[in-house]
Parts: C-alpha cells; sequence; structure tokens
C-alpha cells in the first residue's frame, strides 16, 4: 500500500483567510465619478455592459464590457463612467498571514481580457441560494482569483511568507489583543523574551518592524471599520482601543495623511 499525502493541503490551504466584504450588481451613469480613491481591500469588477476608466499618474486602464479587472488594496485610482454602466462587483480581502493580503505587493490594476467562463457561471450561480450553489460560486471566485495571483507572480509581485511563518507566535498575539493601547513591550512580556529580542528578530524575519506591523493591521482594520460600516468615529476609536476619537485621527493621519471623515467620504462602488 502506498498513500502520498499533500502536506500543502493541510498547512497553507487551512490557513487562508477568504472574506468577501461587499458585492452587488452596480448600474451607474457619467455621475460614478469619484478622485483619488483608495481602498483597504481588493476590488474585483465584471463589466457587463458600457465602459469607464480608471487612472493614476502611473497607470491608465479602459473598464471594457466584457472583460474582468483586479484593483489591489491600497492603490490610489480615479475612478469614471463612460455614460451608462454595469458591472458585478466583489470587495474581498485574501490573507494567509493576518493584516497582509495576497494582493499586498502588488501596486496596479490587472486585467483578464478575455471573459472568464468562471465570471458566467458564478453570475449563474448568485441567482440561486442553495448550499450547493454558494460553494460552488466561491470555488469559481477562487479560481477567478488565482488567475490574478498568477499575472501577480509572474510580474514579481508575489511575497515571501516563510520569515512571518517563523514568527507565528508573535502575529498570534498581535491578531487577538490588538488595540491602539498594545505595545510592544506587552507582546515581549507575553512570549517570555526581552523587548529587544523581539524587534530584533520580527525584523530580521519578516523585513518591517514588530510595532511597524502592528499599526499596519490596526490600519487595516480602521480603514475596514470606515468603508464597510456605519459606526461614528468615536465608536471606531473605542472599537479599536483607542482613549479617544481625538488619539484615533491623530494616528490615522498619521500613516494616511487625511482624517476618517475624509478617508470615508471616498468610499465607492
Amino acid at each position: 500500500m502506498e498513500n502520498q499525502k499533500f502536506a500543502m493541503l493541510e498547512e497553507k490551504i487551512n490557513e487562508i483567510k477568504f472574506e468577501i466584504v461587499e458585492s452587488g450588481l452596480l448600474t451607474a451613469g457619467e455621475e460614478w465619478d469619484y478622485k483619488q480613491v483608495v481602498s483597504p481591500f481588493n476590488r474585483l469588477y465584471f463589466i457587463l455592459e458600457g465602459e469607464g476608466h480608471i487612472h493614476n499618474d502611473m497607470q491608465q486602464m479602459d473598464l471594457k464590457e466584457g472583460h474582468l479587472y483586479l484593483i489591489p488594496a491600497g492603490a490610489t485610482y480615479d475612478y469614471k463612467a463612460e455614460g451608462r454602466m454595469k458591472k458585478l462587483y466583489i470587495h474581498f480581502q485574501i490573507q494567509l498571514i493576518p493584516g497582509i493580503d495576497l494582493f499586498y505587493r502588488c501596486m496596479e490594476a490587472m486585467e483578464l481580457p478575455q471573459i472568464p467562463k468562471e465570471m458566467e457561471l458564478l453570475l449563474e450561480n448568485l441567482k440561486q441560494k442553495t448550499m450547493d450553489k454558494i460553494i460552488a460560486a466561491k470555488s469559481l471566485l477562487l479560481a477567478v482569483i488565482s488567475r490574478f495571483l498568477e499575472i501577480a507572480r509572474r510580474e514579481g509581485m508575489e511575497e515571501n511568507y516563510s520569515g512571518y511563518e517563523k514568527q507565528q507566535r508573535a502575529i498570534s498575539y498581535v491578531e487577538n489583543h490588538l488595540s491602539g493601547a498594545l505595545k510592544v513591550s506587552e507582546v515581549a512580556a507575553a512570549l517570555g523574551e526581552s523587548y529587544y529580542a523581539v524587534s530584533r528578530n520580527f525584523k530580521r524575519d519578516t523585513g518591517i518592524g514588530l510595532k511597524e506591523y502592528m499599526e499596519t493591521l490596526l490600519m487595516n482594520r480602521a480603514k475596514r471599520l470606515l468603508a464597510a460600516t456605519d459606526m461614528r468615529i468615536s465608536e471606531i476609536a473605542v472599537e479599536l482601543g483607542f482613549e479617544d476619537a481625538f488619539y484615533f485621527s491623530r494616528f490615522f493621519r498619521k500613516y494616511e495623511k487625511m482624517p476618517p471623515r475624509e478617508y470615508r467620504s471616498r468610499r465607492m462602488l
């Protein structure tokens, strides 16, 4: 008897966190006109009718009927429809390491120029609400996302996660205790190591400082709450463990160069 095991299924696939933040069918005209939009999640657009375009200082891309596009989280673009446009939109996050999206290193939008068969089947499955169709829709969506990840890998925009895996204890503690009040010294004490050792080893293995990683996670949560909920700024400050809205706003401006309310005002579909 021969038993060939596939450790990747147990070690990697079970660790991937895939979450749809928002989705729907949008029909819009020239009012779909937004400037300097930056999103905390990835945007998947399947253009069903009409056309539009996105652009920034580095890239201009036409949104064509029948084409599929992925705009990675963190990339800033101007968006505009040319006349009437209808699109399926799916906003999502996909992570292997908490706070580090699989498209983390992608700074430009990507396009699949041919109508993916997966999207046609996905639209059919979305019309039904049975569990088999929901699971089928998820698998089809992941298949499409994998094609964009392949593009990212070919263009050298794939993240190396081996260093993060070495720091799993620190990452797990941060994820479970993340707040505006969390300090590196608290993480070090919980791990039974010195402040210096924890900071040095995290930087060595991941390429970023532990404090920077903690604040990246905190900013991601803040932007998610601002973009995907109607919570007041003061409520978000409490949710994230800040003393009050003033300290939260100061923290947010430090990294995003704008106040939370302005960031929220740039939300669009």
